[in-house]
């Protein structure tokens, strides 16, 4: 937690996060409609066209949808529900509390844990007391939310997402604590399934949910995810557990 006491003047600076949120917002918004950035402009926005010397004025806010510049305004997201449902609940995903700046707090990284392993929830905020059941410094607590079943994939269940949930509100629980050992078995299989999640469950933004979490997760180190298949043993851990400390919102 920041505890500077000095309060920021001006706009909060948008972060990473809603970026991606907007991006991906647009993205199924065009998909559901086969429309254009200009197309949605003028079925949403048509009294704002005007025809000056032949050409034509617009906002152009589509635009910065379409490149994560701006958010949509709560109305606009309300209005193209009403006509392409399904659409609103993409800026509202809970997976994107867990890339903000500021971790959430450890009610709700419980919260989302107890959704996939209730046993561990016990653990969040505090080290395990000296014999426990299923600490999260051990691999035979974390490594089975990495097991993704093919069939859960196929069937879009939401279990392998909430998986993915998991392991990552465990991370930032590591990440809380500086536990290295919690940390690095979090991380190795968040690497190991990020793109069959990505994929499945963040198909028009792919690349940039994965640019996402090397931007929040894997900060001043040389730790770069391949972009065809997944080599643990290319990737240099040891960078990313040295680098832990910059992952706090107090060192961002």
């Amino acid at each position: 937690m920041n505890t500077n006491p000095k309060r920021t003047r001006g706009r909060p600076k948008k972060e990473e996060v809603d970026k991606v949120r907007g991006i991906y917002w647009f993205r199924v918004v065009s998909a559901k409609s086969n429309k254009s950035a200009y197309a949605l402009e003028k079925e949403f926005s048509k009294e704002q066209f005007k025809l000056i010397d032949g050409v034509v004025i617009r906002p152009c806010l589509w635009d910065k949808y379409a490149k994560g510049k701006k958010l949509p305004s709560n109305q606009l997201v309300k209005k193209v529900e009403e006509v392409y449902p399904g659409t609103a609940r993409i800026l509202s995903l809970d997976v994107w509390s867990l890339f903000r700046i500021q971790f959430p707090d450890s009610d709700k990284l419980k919260a989302i844990v107890s959704n996939i392993k209730p046993t561990l929830v016990k653990h969040i905020g505090k080290y395990p007391e000296f014999g426990a059941r299923y600490p999260l410094y051990k691999k035979s607590s974390i490594a089975p939310l990495g097991k993704i079943k093919p069939l859960h994939l196929v069937d879009k269940s939401s279990q392998p997402l909430d998986q993915f949930k998991g392991l990552l509100a465990i991370l930032i629980d590591g990440i809380n604590k500086q536990d290295i050992e919690q940390c690095r078995l979090c991380l190795f299989e968040l690497i190991r399934i990020i793109r069959l999640i990505a994929y499945h469950y963040f198909y028009y933004v792919q690349e940039e949910f994965i640019n996402l979490f090397e931007i929040r997760f894997l900060p001043e180190s040389n730790i770069v995810l391949p972009r065809r298949g997944i080599s643990i043993q290319e990737i240099a851990l040891h960078n990313f557990l040295k680098n832990i400390r910059a992952l706090t919102p107090s060192a961002t």
